[in-house]
Protein backbone atom coordinates (compact mmCIF):
# COMPACT_ATOMS: atom_id res chain seq x y z
CA UNK A 1 0.00 0.00 0.00
CA UNK A 2 2.73 2.27 0.79
CA UNK A 3 4.07 1.87 -3.06
CA UNK A 4 0.79 2.95 -4.44
CA UNK A 5 0.25 6.09 -2.30
CA UNK A 6 3.85 6.81 -3.24
CA UNK A 7 3.42 6.56 -6.78
CA UNK A 8 -0.34 6.68 -8.01
CA UNK A 9 -0.10 9.56 -9.85
CA UNK A 10 2.35 7.66 -12.35
CA UNK A 11 0.42 4.82 -12.10
CA UNK A 12 -2.54 6.61 -13.57
CA UNK A 13 -0.68 8.01 -16.20
CA UNK A 14 0.29 4.66 -17.67
CA UNK A 15 -3.18 3.32 -17.28
CA UNK A 16 -4.23 6.65 -19.47
CA UNK A 17 -1.73 5.77 -21.86
CA UNK A 18 -2.33 2.40 -22.14
CA UNK A 19 -6.26 3.30 -23.20
CA UNK A 20 -5.22 6.12 -25.79
CA UNK A 21 -2.97 3.24 -27.46
CA UNK A 22 -5.52 0.57 -27.09
CA UNK A 23 -8.25 3.10 -29.03
CA UNK A 24 -5.85 4.21 -31.48
CA UNK A 25 -4.75 1.00 -32.61
CA UNK A 26 -8.85 -0.02 -32.94
CA UNK A 27 -9.89 3.34 -34.76
CA UNK A 28 -6.50 2.27 -37.44
CA UNK A 29 -8.15 -1.47 -37.76
CA UNK A 30 -11.67 -0.41 -38.47
CA UNK A 31 -10.12 1.91 -40.83
CA UNK A 32 -7.93 -0.21 -43.12
CA UNK A 33 -11.11 -2.11 -43.05
CA UNK A 34 -13.28 0.33 -44.36
CA UNK A 35 -10.42 0.94 -47.03
CA UNK A 36 -10.14 -2.72 -48.23
CA UNK A 37 -14.16 -2.60 -48.64
CA UNK A 38 -14.48 0.31 -50.57
CA UNK A 39 -11.42 -0.63 -52.95
CA UNK A 40 -13.30 -4.41 -53.90
CA UNK A 41 -16.96 -2.83 -54.11
CA UNK A 42 -14.46 -0.39 -56.80
CA UNK A 43 -12.81 -3.13 -58.68
CA UNK A 44 -16.22 -5.44 -58.76
CA UNK A 45 -18.16 -2.19 -60.57
CA UNK A 46 -18.88 -3.19 -63.74
CA UNK A 47 -17.67 -0.84 -66.75
CA UNK A 48 -19.23 0.97 -69.99
CA UNK A 49 -18.39 2.34 -72.58
CA UNK A 50 -19.48 5.99 -73.57
CA UNK A 51 -18.68 7.64 -76.89
CA UNK A 52 -18.61 11.15 -76.43
CA UNK A 53 -20.13 13.60 -79.44
CA UNK A 54 -17.37 15.66 -81.09
CA UNK A 55 -18.23 19.55 -80.92
CA UNK A 56 -17.32 21.56 -84.02
CA UNK A 57 -16.07 25.08 -84.27
CA UNK A 58 -19.57 26.30 -86.06
CA UNK A 59 -21.50 25.45 -82.85
CA UNK A 60 -19.64 28.36 -81.18
CA UNK A 61 -19.97 32.21 -81.84
CA UNK A 62 -17.11 33.23 -79.50
CA UNK A 63 -14.76 34.57 -81.75
CA UNK A 64 -17.76 35.47 -84.57
CA UNK A 65 -18.82 37.89 -81.05
CA UNK A 66 -15.24 38.96 -80.34
CA UNK A 67 -14.80 39.91 -83.90
CA UNK A 68 -17.75 42.84 -83.68
CA UNK A 69 -16.02 46.42 -83.99
CA UNK A 70 -18.05 47.12 -80.66
CA UNK A 71 -17.54 44.43 -78.70
CA UNK A 72 -13.95 45.08 -76.19
CA UNK A 73 -12.70 42.77 -74.23
CA UNK A 74 -11.10 43.84 -70.73
CA UNK A 75 -9.71 41.87 -67.32
CA UNK A 76 -10.85 43.30 -63.78
CA UNK A 77 -7.67 44.50 -62.74
CA UNK A 78 -6.16 47.15 -60.87
CA UNK A 79 -2.39 47.11 -62.01
CA UNK A 80 -3.68 48.26 -65.55
CA UNK A 81 -1.34 47.61 -68.38
CA UNK A 82 0.62 44.69 -66.49
CA UNK A 83 1.78 41.70 -67.66
CA UNK A 84 -1.51 39.76 -66.24
CA UNK A 85 -3.75 42.84 -67.89
CA UNK A 86 -3.18 44.46 -70.75
CA UNK A 87 -5.88 47.08 -70.55
CA UNK A 88 -8.43 47.46 -72.59
CA UNK A 89 -8.51 45.82 -75.92
CA UNK A 90 -11.06 45.95 -79.13
CA UNK A 91 -10.80 44.01 -82.60
CA UNK A 92 -9.95 46.36 -85.45
CA UNK A 93 -12.74 47.59 -87.95
CA UNK A 94 -11.03 46.18 -90.90
CA UNK A 95 -12.04 42.59 -91.28
CA UNK A 96 -8.78 41.47 -93.11
CA UNK A 97 -7.13 42.44 -90.23
CA UNK A 98 -6.54 40.29 -87.44
CA UNK A 99 -5.17 42.35 -84.36
CA UNK A 100 -6.21 43.80 -81.39
CA UNK A 101 -6.13 47.24 -80.70
CA UNK A 102 -6.02 49.39 -77.32
CA UNK A 103 -9.49 51.08 -76.70
CA UNK A 104 -9.84 54.10 -78.39
CA UNK A 105 -7.14 53.99 -81.03
CA UNK A 106 -7.51 55.92 -83.42
CA UNK A 107 -5.38 54.31 -86.19
CA UNK A 108 -4.75 50.56 -86.67
CA UNK A 109 -0.94 50.01 -86.00
CA UNK A 110 -0.74 47.27 -88.76
CA UNK A 111 -3.36 48.37 -91.55
CA UNK A 112 -3.36 51.55 -90.71
CA UNK A 113 -7.51 51.35 -90.67
CA UNK A 114 -9.37 54.68 -89.21
CA UNK A 115 -10.86 53.39 -86.05
CA UNK A 116 -13.13 56.65 -84.71
CA UNK A 117 -14.56 56.65 -81.12
CA UNK A 118 -16.70 53.26 -80.49
CA UNK A 119 -18.72 54.46 -77.69
CA UNK A 120 -21.76 52.27 -76.25
CA UNK A 121 -24.97 53.96 -74.78
CA UNK A 122 -25.07 53.36 -71.16
CA UNK A 123 -21.84 51.36 -71.40
CA UNK A 124 -19.52 51.78 -68.09
CA UNK A 125 -16.33 50.00 -69.09
CA UNK A 126 -14.37 51.07 -65.82
CA UNK A 127 -17.41 50.69 -63.52
CA UNK A 128 -16.59 54.29 -61.87
CA UNK A 129 -20.45 55.45 -62.11
CA UNK A 130 -19.48 57.36 -65.18
CA UNK A 131 -21.08 56.38 -68.31
CA UNK A 132 -18.43 55.98 -71.52
CA UNK A 133 -20.47 58.36 -73.22
CA UNK A 134 -20.22 61.33 -70.53
CA UNK A 135 -16.79 61.04 -70.39
CA UNK A 136 -16.29 60.85 -74.39
CA UNK A 137 -17.18 64.52 -73.60
CA UNK A 138 -14.16 65.78 -71.56
CA UNK A 139 -10.70 65.51 -72.31
CA UNK A 140 -9.63 64.54 -68.76
CA UNK A 141 -12.27 61.83 -67.96
CA UNK A 142 -10.96 58.35 -69.61
CA UNK A 143 -13.57 55.22 -69.82
CA UNK A 144 -10.47 52.95 -69.48
CA UNK A 145 -9.82 54.94 -66.25
CA UNK A 146 -11.96 54.32 -63.01
CA UNK A 147 -9.59 56.78 -61.21
CA UNK A 148 -11.07 59.65 -62.59
CA UNK A 149 -14.63 59.74 -60.87
CA UNK A 150 -13.23 60.21 -57.58
CA UNK A 151 -11.07 63.54 -58.51
CA UNK A 152 -12.14 66.90 -58.23
CA UNK A 153 -10.93 68.79 -61.93
CA UNK A 154 -12.46 71.98 -61.62
CA UNK A 155 -11.62 72.12 -57.50
CA UNK A 156 -15.34 73.20 -56.94
CA UNK A 157 -15.20 70.63 -53.96
CA UNK A 158 -17.60 67.92 -55.83
CA UNK A 159 -16.12 65.11 -57.59
CA UNK A 160 -16.47 64.32 -61.32
CA UNK A 161 -18.87 61.52 -59.93
CA UNK A 162 -21.33 63.74 -58.15
CA UNK A 163 -21.53 66.63 -60.67
CA UNK A 164 -22.43 64.02 -63.70
CA UNK A 165 -25.21 62.61 -61.79
CA UNK A 166 -26.35 66.19 -60.91
CA UNK A 167 -26.37 67.02 -64.40
CA UNK A 168 -23.83 69.68 -63.76
CA UNK A 169 -20.65 70.62 -65.70
CA UNK A 170 -17.29 69.57 -64.17
CA UNK A 171 -14.97 71.16 -65.84
CA UNK A 172 -16.81 74.54 -64.98
CA UNK A 173 -15.90 75.65 -61.37
CA UNK A 174 -18.83 77.94 -61.31
CA UNK A 175 -21.35 74.96 -61.84
CA UNK A 176 -21.52 72.84 -59.48
CA UNK A 177 -24.97 70.93 -57.44
CA UNK A 178 -26.12 73.20 -54.53
CA UNK A 179 -23.63 74.05 -51.97
CA UNK A 180 -26.22 72.30 -49.38
CA UNK A 181 -25.33 68.74 -50.61
CA UNK A 182 -21.83 69.41 -48.52
CA UNK A 183 -23.15 71.35 -45.20
CA UNK A 184 -23.63 70.00 -42.16
CA UNK A 185 -25.45 70.66 -39.28
CA UNK A 186 -23.19 71.51 -36.51
CA UNK A 187 -24.75 72.78 -33.06
CA UNK A 188 -27.88 75.02 -32.28
CA UNK A 189 -27.63 76.51 -29.07
CA UNK A 190 -29.11 79.76 -27.51
CA UNK A 191 -27.32 82.78 -27.98
CA UNK A 192 -25.39 83.99 -25.14
CA UNK A 193 -26.00 88.40 -24.54
CA UNK A 194 -22.53 90.00 -23.77
CA UNK A 195 -24.06 91.84 -20.81
CA UNK A 196 -23.88 90.72 -16.99
CA UNK A 197 -25.84 92.82 -14.35
CA UNK A 198 -23.58 92.41 -11.65
CA UNK A 199 -24.18 95.21 -9.38
CA UNK A 200 -26.68 97.78 -8.09
CA UNK A 201 -25.31 101.10 -5.83
CA UNK A 202 -28.59 102.52 -4.66
CA UNK A 203 -28.35 106.28 -2.64
CA UNK A 204 -31.11 107.47 -0.56
CA UNK A 205 -30.72 110.90 -1.50
CA UNK A 206 -30.96 110.39 -4.81
CA UNK A 207 -33.85 109.22 -7.36
CA UNK A 208 -33.94 105.55 -9.12
CA UNK A 209 -32.33 107.62 -12.11
CA UNK A 210 -29.47 108.27 -10.36
CA UNK A 211 -28.45 105.00 -9.25
CA UNK A 212 -25.22 103.33 -10.29
CA UNK A 213 -25.68 100.21 -12.66
CA UNK A 214 -22.91 97.69 -12.41
CA UNK A 215 -22.70 95.92 -16.05
CA UNK A 216 -20.08 93.44 -17.18
CA UNK A 217 -19.74 93.86 -20.69
CA UNK A 218 -17.88 91.88 -23.37
CA UNK A 219 -16.15 94.45 -26.04
CA UNK A 220 -13.32 93.02 -28.46
CA UNK A 221 -13.12 90.13 -27.17
CA UNK A 222 -12.40 91.56 -23.31
CA UNK A 223 -14.51 91.60 -20.37
CA UNK A 224 -15.20 95.71 -18.97
CA UNK A 225 -17.02 96.97 -16.43
CA UNK A 226 -19.56 99.54 -17.11
CA UNK A 227 -21.05 102.31 -14.74
CA UNK A 228 -24.71 103.12 -16.12
CA UNK A 229 -27.58 104.97 -15.49
CA UNK A 230 -31.18 104.86 -16.69
CA UNK A 231 -31.93 106.05 -20.17
CA UNK A 232 -28.23 105.17 -20.90
CA UNK A 233 -26.81 102.90 -23.88
CA UNK A 234 -24.59 100.07 -23.57
CA UNK A 235 -23.71 97.48 -26.17
CA UNK A 236 -26.54 99.13 -28.51
CA UNK A 237 -28.81 98.06 -25.77
CA UNK A 238 -30.51 100.78 -23.81
CA UNK A 239 -31.26 100.83 -20.10
CA UNK A 240 -34.98 101.46 -19.93
CA UNK A 241 -36.02 100.31 -16.47
CA UNK A 242 -34.13 98.66 -12.51
CA UNK A 243 -36.53 96.64 -10.67
CA UNK A 244 -34.96 95.78 -6.84
CA UNK A 245 -36.19 92.81 -5.62
CA UNK A 246 -35.19 90.85 -2.04
CA UNK A 247 -35.43 87.10 -1.51
CA UNK A 248 -34.82 85.27 1.71
CA UNK A 249 -33.25 81.84 1.46
CA UNK A 250 -31.78 79.57 3.43
CA UNK A 251 -27.86 79.90 3.93
CA UNK A 252 -25.94 76.42 4.88
CA UNK A 253 -22.53 78.03 6.06
CA UNK A 254 -24.97 80.09 8.59
CA UNK A 255 -27.47 77.47 9.24
CA UNK A 256 -30.29 80.32 9.29
CA UNK A 257 -31.96 82.30 6.51
CA UNK A 258 -30.54 85.54 5.29
CA UNK A 259 -31.76 88.02 2.83
CA UNK A 260 -30.37 88.06 -0.91
CA UNK A 261 -30.57 90.71 -3.46
CA UNK A 262 -32.11 89.73 -7.13
CA UNK A 263 -32.63 93.16 -8.49
CA UNK A 264 -33.29 93.29 -12.05
CA UNK A 265 -32.32 95.52 -14.71
CA UNK A 266 -34.38 96.01 -18.20
CA UNK A 267 -32.97 96.76 -21.29
CA UNK A 268 -34.27 97.54 -24.76
CA UNK A 269 -33.31 96.52 -28.10
CA UNK A 270 -33.14 98.23 -31.23
CA UNK A 271 -35.89 96.57 -32.08
CA UNK A 272 -37.82 97.11 -29.02
CA UNK A 273 -37.82 93.98 -27.56
CA UNK A 274 -37.36 93.88 -23.77
CA UNK A 275 -34.92 91.94 -21.96
CA UNK A 276 -34.36 91.32 -18.36
CA UNK A 277 -30.86 90.41 -16.69
CA UNK A 278 -30.97 89.24 -13.32
CA UNK A 279 -28.63 90.18 -11.15
CA UNK A 280 -25.18 87.71 -11.04
CA UNK A 281 -26.63 85.37 -14.19
CA UNK A 282 -26.12 85.06 -17.61
CA UNK A 283 -29.02 86.61 -20.55
CA UNK A 284 -29.77 84.81 -23.89
CA UNK A 285 -31.52 86.55 -26.35
CA UNK A 286 -32.27 84.01 -29.84
CA UNK A 287 -30.60 81.23 -31.35
CA UNK A 288 -27.08 80.39 -32.83
CA UNK A 289 -27.31 78.11 -34.98
CA UNK A 290 -23.21 77.18 -36.23
CA UNK A 291 -23.19 75.15 -39.78
CA UNK A 292 -20.15 73.06 -41.57
CA UNK A 293 -19.28 73.52 -44.99
CA UNK A 294 -17.25 70.80 -46.23
CA UNK A 295 -14.90 71.76 -48.79
CA UNK A 296 -12.34 68.63 -49.30
CA UNK A 297 -14.43 65.38 -51.36
CA UNK A 298 -11.70 63.57 -49.29
CA UNK A 299 -11.54 64.65 -46.17
CA UNK A 300 -14.88 64.73 -44.22
CA UNK A 301 -12.96 67.07 -41.64
CA UNK A 302 -11.41 69.95 -44.05
CA UNK A 303 -14.06 73.00 -44.23
CA UNK A 304 -15.36 76.10 -42.77
CA UNK A 305 -17.70 77.23 -40.39
CA UNK A 306 -20.92 79.58 -40.33
CA UNK A 307 -22.07 81.00 -37.72
CA UNK A 308 -26.02 82.40 -38.11
CA UNK A 309 -28.58 83.97 -35.05
CA UNK A 310 -32.03 82.97 -35.83
CA UNK A 311 -33.00 85.68 -37.35
CA UNK A 312 -30.35 86.28 -40.29
CA UNK A 313 -30.43 83.79 -43.63
CA UNK A 314 -27.58 81.68 -44.34
CA UNK A 315 -25.11 83.05 -46.91
CA UNK A 316 -22.26 80.53 -48.50
CA UNK A 317 -19.63 81.13 -50.47
CA UNK A 318 -18.24 78.61 -53.34
CA UNK A 319 -14.75 78.26 -54.72
CA UNK A 320 -15.35 80.65 -56.98
CA UNK A 321 -16.45 83.31 -55.31
CA UNK A 322 -20.16 83.30 -55.54
CA UNK A 323 -22.45 83.53 -52.92
CA UNK A 324 -25.53 81.16 -52.14
CA UNK A 325 -28.27 82.87 -49.84
CA UNK A 326 -30.52 80.38 -47.80
CA UNK A 327 -33.23 80.49 -45.52
CA UNK A 328 -33.68 77.95 -42.91
CA UNK A 329 -35.43 77.30 -39.59
CA UNK A 330 -34.15 75.54 -36.28
CA UNK A 331 -37.22 72.73 -35.84
CA UNK A 332 -35.78 71.57 -32.32
CA UNK A 333 -31.76 71.07 -30.48
CA UNK A 334 -30.85 68.26 -33.76
CA UNK A 335 -32.16 69.50 -36.94
CA UNK A 336 -32.91 72.83 -38.94
CA UNK A 337 -34.98 73.11 -41.81
CA UNK A 338 -33.03 74.70 -44.75
CA UNK A 339 -34.13 75.89 -48.56
CA UNK A 340 -33.02 78.71 -51.05
CA UNK A 341 -34.32 82.13 -50.11
CA UNK A 342 -34.88 82.99 -54.00
CA UNK A 343 -37.34 79.63 -54.47
CA UNK A 344 -39.55 80.20 -51.99
CA UNK A 345 -41.30 77.18 -53.66
CA UNK A 346 -38.43 74.94 -53.46
CA UNK A 347 -38.42 71.45 -51.33
CA UNK A 348 -37.75 71.89 -47.89
CA UNK A 349 -34.13 70.05 -47.01
CA UNK A 350 -33.49 68.69 -43.29
CA UNK A 351 -30.11 69.00 -41.69
CA UNK A 352 -29.29 66.49 -38.75
CA UNK A 353 -26.52 67.59 -36.29
CA UNK A 354 -23.49 65.56 -37.84
CA UNK A 355 -20.19 65.56 -36.14
CA UNK A 356 -17.26 64.13 -37.99
CA UNK A 357 -15.75 60.90 -37.77
CA UNK A 358 -12.85 60.46 -35.30
CA UNK A 359 -9.31 59.88 -36.58
CA UNK A 360 -7.81 56.74 -35.02
CA UNK A 361 -4.82 57.58 -32.80
CA UNK A 362 -1.88 56.29 -33.09
CA UNK A 363 0.51 55.45 -30.10
CA UNK A 364 3.60 58.10 -30.30
CA UNK A 365 6.91 55.62 -29.47
CA UNK A 366 9.54 57.64 -27.60
CA UNK A 367 12.53 56.98 -29.83
CA UNK A 368 12.27 56.52 -33.54
CA UNK A 369 14.37 53.56 -34.94
CA UNK A 370 16.64 56.02 -36.88
CA UNK A 371 17.66 58.07 -33.85
CA UNK A 372 20.15 56.90 -30.90
CA UNK A 373 18.76 56.81 -27.40
CA UNK A 374 20.45 59.52 -25.74
CA UNK A 375 22.88 58.72 -23.05
CA UNK A 376 22.71 59.08 -19.52
CA UNK A 377 24.04 62.04 -18.01
CA UNK A 378 26.18 59.79 -15.79
CA UNK A 379 27.58 58.33 -18.65
CA UNK A 380 28.57 61.59 -20.92
CA UNK A 381 31.91 63.11 -20.50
Amino acid sequence: MEFLKRHYEKITLSVFVLILLAASFYFLRQLREVRDQFMTGMLDRPTHEVTLERYENERFNALKNLRQPDVAWSIDNKQEGSLFNPGQLIWCVNPECNYWLPYNTETCFHCGAPQGKIVIKGKDSDNDGIADEDEGRYDFLNPADPRDAKQDHDQDWFTNVEEIRAGTDPGNQEDHPPLTERLHLWSVQRQRLDIIFSNLMKYENRGKDEWDIVLQVVEQGQRRTRFVNIGETVANYKVVDVRVKEQRVYSKSLKDYVTVDVSEVVLESGDGDAIVLKRQQPSYRGVLVQFFLNTDPHNRREGKFYNVSGEEDLVLTDAAGQEEVYAFQVRDTETVAIRPKAQPDAPIKLLQRWRPPRQPRFEERAFRPEEPMPMPPEWRE
